[in-house]
């Protein structure tokens, strides 16, 4: 049976933050390339992935000890962003 009376939601306050990682596309379509560039194109890439795989975690890990588990940023990295949240306490 469906209830006519509304459902009552919990909402919580979160920060988020988008970081456009610039030139990112420009190394991707370089990297389809066929000669010298390519190779170039693809050592720039691979190491801005490196970059990203390490900087947050780095970065979490300067977190003092005495701050909630909950409010340290949690991040994804999607193509050339990186999108950073937390809950605001």
């Amino acid at each position: 049976m469906i209830s006519d009376s509304p459902r009552k939601t919990d909402y919580t306050e979160w920060v988020v933050a988008f970081f456009d990682v610039l030139g990112f596309d420009r190394l991707v379509n370089q990297s389809a390339w066929n000669n010298e560039e390519q190779k170039d194109a693809l050592n720039k890439l691979n190491k801005l992935i490196h970059i990203l795989e390490r900087s947050i975690p780095t970065l979490d890990s300067m977190v003092s000890e005495s701050v909630p588990q909950e409010v340290i940023p949690r991040h994804i990295y999607i193509s050339d962003s990186i999108i950073c949240h937390a809950r605001i306490a």
